[in-house]
């Protein structure tokens, strides 16, 4: 029998309170620091945010960030005919900013962006392979979910550009990801480098550079439009 125990929330957005449930051994994680508890939407009012709760079920700070990140493992191989198909969503990896995403669409595979209107906000998801240590490929997606005043066409050449950087340097396999997880979310919304004791990823480069290339997009685009 799982043990739950009950913690009071209070929305740092607009103030609404409310109690939530989490596992006893969960609360074990926050002998080492604070436990991070991800508080979707419709939980406790119509915000999401994450809340820092120390082993005294004593709420001591609230981040509310600008998007969210997700990881969703498909479980997908290449069938006779060689084409990618999504079977279902096993060995999906769990984050602490996980995401009751939408689900994708049937014939979509690896290489496929695909976006996506969810709760009022804008939903990417990157679909890649990665090769398990059985030799197998299963079929990944890498999604983040984005406030409607940030600049989806940005992040779309970033979210490619951050999973090539990854496939060229032996880092795309779900290792990394798990051991990242939270500094890749966390980075992501600074736009800052991801740096750890053996990984050093441009990513603040990445976003300068995709950002100068939709520039010039948008002039080709728009000299264009006079002729």
């Amino acid at each position: 029998m799982v043990l739950k125990i009950e913690i009071s929330i209070t929305c740092p957005i607009c103030s609404k309170w409310g109690k939530i449930e989490i596992a006893e051994k969960e609360l074990g994680k926050a002998s080492r620091g604070l436990l991070s508890i991800s508080i979707s939407e419709d939980l406790i009012c119509e915000h999401s945010f994450i809340a820092y709760v120390d082993r005294n079920l004593k709420v001591r700070d609230y981040f509310v960030p600008d998007f969210e990140i997700s990881l969703r493992g498909l479980g997908s191989v290449k069938n006779r005919e060689g084409m990618e198909s999504i079977s279902s969503e096993d060995d999906k990896i769990e984050t602490s900013h996980e995401l009751g995403l939408p689900t994708l669409p049937e014939n979509c595979g690896s290489g496929d962006l695909i976006e996506q209107e969810y709760k009022k906000k804008t939903l990417l998801s990157y679909l890649f392979t990665i090769k398990k240590s059985n030799g197998k490929e299963e079929l990944f997606s890498f999604s983040i979910l984005l406030n409607k005043n940030q600049e989806v066409d940005l992040y779309k050449l970033v979210i490619k550009e951050f999973i090539e950087f990854l496939k060229q340097n032996s880092l795309l396999n779900e290792k990394f990801f798990k051991t990242n997880q939270k500094l890749i979310y966390k980075n992501f919304n600074d736009k800052t480098d991801i740096e750890t004791e053996n990984i050093f990823i441009p990513l603040s480069n990445i976003f300068k550079s995709k950002k100068k290339e939709l520039k010039k997009l948008r002039m080709e685009e728009l000299k264009g439009s006079f002729f």
